[in-house]
Order: structure tokens, then sequence, then C-alpha cells
């Protein structure tokens, strides 16, 4: 599988999550008796904030991380995951809002970078086309993976818990990624 495969693969993957993240956080905290519809529009809210938050750090963050980086927006996908899949408390709602947020900031800038940089120059208009095509997909689906993750678990709680375990399959291939994009380095030395 090429690289820009492999990038349109995560990139789906992580607007997947994000935008389920999204939709279900403020009907998620009205069926726990977390907090009120208000509260999850103030979350949903401040994982913008922590968009934007993120995007003024992500230079210096990939300058300092390199490819890790996207390794630590998977991280901060599934701390936010954890934080809705098994605690039901607003102050660990709050900074899953946040993780989740702050992942999209650093994730959306880093594989959008990656895959121009990965593609010719005459084709680079052709894989930020495809890569706007995998997010919006992602945005079309992510209510049918929802359903799938809920199964037939009354509450959304389901969503989050199963999720856990695809983002950490996700993990498994960024660091695939990670590792194949140094091996590749290595070798062409």
């Amino acid at each position: 599988m090429g690289q820009n495969r492999r990038l349109r693969l995560i990139v789906f993957i992580l607007m997947v999550f994000y935008m389920i993240a999204t939709v279900k956080i403020p009907t998620y905290l009205v069926d726990s008796a977390i907090g009120s519809a208000n509260t999850g529009s103030l979350l949903v809210g401040l994982m913008s904030l922590a968009t934007i938050i993120a995007g003024v750090v992500y230079g210096r963050l990939y300058t300092w991380l390199q490819r890790q980086v996207l390794l630590l927006a998977g991280l901060l996908m599934l701390v936010g995951y954890l934080c809705y899949g098994f605690v039901a408390n607003l102050v660990l709602a709050t900074l899953g809002a946040f993780a989740v947020g702050f992942s999209f900031g650093i994730f959306i800038p880093m594989l959008f970078g990656e895959s121009a940089q990965a593609a010719d120059v005459a084709k680079a208009n052709l894989v930020s086309t495809m890569m706007m095509i995998c997010t919006n997909l992602a945005n079309f689906t992510s209510p049918f993976f929802a359903n799938l993750l809920q199964g037939s678990s009354p509450q959304l709680k389901g969503i989050f818990a199963h999720s856990t375990w695809v983002i950490l399959v996700l993990l498994g291939l960024i660091l695939w990624y990670n590792f194949k994009q140094k091996s590749t380095k290595v070798a062409a030395s």
C-alpha cells in the first residue's frame, strides 16, 4: 500500500472518530446524566477551541516530534474516547472533549502536509482532492460507524468504549506507518 493510501486510511479513521465525538457528546452527556444539552454544546465548542490551540502550536510540535506527531494525535484521540467510554463525570468529559479537539488540530495539518510532500508537484492537487474526499466520506459514514460501534447497547457509552479498541488498532497502523517511513529513509540512504 502506497504512502498516500496509508495516509488516506489514517485520515479517514481519525475523521470518523472526530465526527462521532462531535455528534454524540451532547447526547451522551444527557443520557448519562452528566450534563445538559447546553453543557454538551459547550464541550463541542471546547473541542473547536482545542483545535485552534493545536493549530497554533502545531509547527512547534511537528518540529519537535516529526512523524511522531501523528502518534500523539492518535493517543490524544484514545484519551478522549477513554474519558467517555469508561468514566462518567463532567471533569473527564471536559478533558475528553479537549483531547479529541486537540487531536484533530494535530492530525489534519500533519496528514495534509505529509500527503502534499509525498506527491509529485504535478499530482499535488489530485492528492489534496483525495484527502478532502476522504474527510468528507468520513463525515458521511460516521453515523453508520457509530451505530455499528454501539451495537445493541442502549447506552451511548458503548460507542466510546468499543471505539477505544478500534483506536488502539489505529495506533498500531500509525506505528507501522512510522516504521515503514523510517525503513524507507534508511534504505534510500
